[in-house]
């Protein structure tokens, strides 16, 4: 007879690239790679989950599983469009984000489980850089000259040095 019918999951990343059952190499053509974020910044990526089958898929749970980097899960995974239940020719959206806390690579796979009797568990692999926070060098001028970080030598042209002012009296400098 003819077989039963079935779902048939299938992900899509950016650009509507298929991402394959239990991708393990992430990229920036799909959106598997974040973009570079400064710690304490927060990415997102959506992902579209079809069925391609023609029985109704159903999406079970979602989860986002550390792989690489931070002890504490960095990444998260949440259903933002559609249903857990997805019509034959039918698509749901989820989003993933990832808001990294320390400096370094993090890598996670991403693990839904569904009721594709070929694919229960469909996985795949995304990751992200972090960078520190850089902050801008400070600078101070005095009467327009640049006075240097640690300068402890008092002098007429940038203004750290008060000449002639009589003990009682006061003088006062702006610096920049």
């Amino acid at each position: 007879g003819l077989p039963a019918p079935a779902p048939e999951a299938q992900v899509r990343g950016q650009n509507n690239l298929p991402i394959l059952d239990g991708d393990t190499s992430p990229t920036a053509a799909d959106g598997t790679v974040f973009d570079n974020l400064v710690v304490g910044q927060a990415g997102l990526r959506q992902f579209t989950v079809h069925n391609f089958g023609d029985a109704v898929l159903d999406l079970l749970d979602m989860d986002v599983e550390t792989l690489v980097g931070q002890p504490s899960p960095t990444f998260d995974i949440t259903l933002i469009s559609g249903g857990q239940s997805i019509a034959p020719g039918g698509s749901s959206i989820v989003q993933v984000a990832w808001a990294p806390t320390q400096v370094g690579l993090d890598r996670a796979r991403v693990v839904i489980e569904t009721n594709d009797p070929d694919r229960a568990e469909y996985t795949f692999d995304v990751q992200g850089t972090a960078a520190a926070q850089t902050f801008p060098e400070a600078e101070v001028l005095g009467q327009g000259n640049l006075i240097a970080d640690g300068d402890n030598s008092p002098r007429v042209e940038d203004g750290t040095q008060f000449p002639g002012v009589t003990l009682g009296e006061s003088t006062q400098r702006e610096f920049i």
